[in-house]
């Protein structure tokens, strides 16, 4: 599944006031995000990404993204496999004059479409190849 939107902060928006964008996704692996910064921002509007009440994008739990005229794009493997099936962005914007508007895009895939690895016990001969000769412990 697909997802594009955009949050619009109003000016003289604080860090200590940001706001709460809830969106609702599917269930999946969230596989790709973007981020959307047009022009003018000037590096005033921040956002954060939530999955419940943990900070996800980005990682450091002090940062944020904060750009002008910048697209942020990044490939990632984070489930999304527990109800409520949201993805929360918060945001704030210093800009005392103008509102700004960032958009987002999701890609979320259905873990079954991802594939499943094929698990399979290693053989002797394999064994052999990765190690060499060996003998195993106790054995006889």
């Amino acid at each position: 599944m697909h997802y594009d939107f955009d949050i619009t902060l109003p000016p003289l928006t604080a860090k200590a006031d940001m706001i709460k964008f809830v969106k609702p996704v599917c269930y999946g692996i969230l596989r790709k995000v973007g981020i959307y910064f047009r022009g003018g921002c000037t590096d005033l509007a921040h956002v954060k990404i939530y999955h419940w009440e943990r900070q996800i994008f980005p990682t450091n739990v002090d940062g944020d993204y904060a750009y002008d005229d910048f697209t942020i794009e990044f490939e990632e493997y984070y489930p999304i496999l527990e109800t409520p099936y949201n993805l929360t962005i918060y945001g704030w914007n210093l800009d005392d004059i103008f509102k700004h508007t960032i958009s987002f895009m999701f890609l979320i895939l259905h873990p079954e479409v991802l594939g499943r690895p094929e698990l399979r016990p290693t053989t002797e001969e394999e064994l052999t190849e990765l190690l060499g000769e060996y003998e195993i412990a106790g054995g006889g």
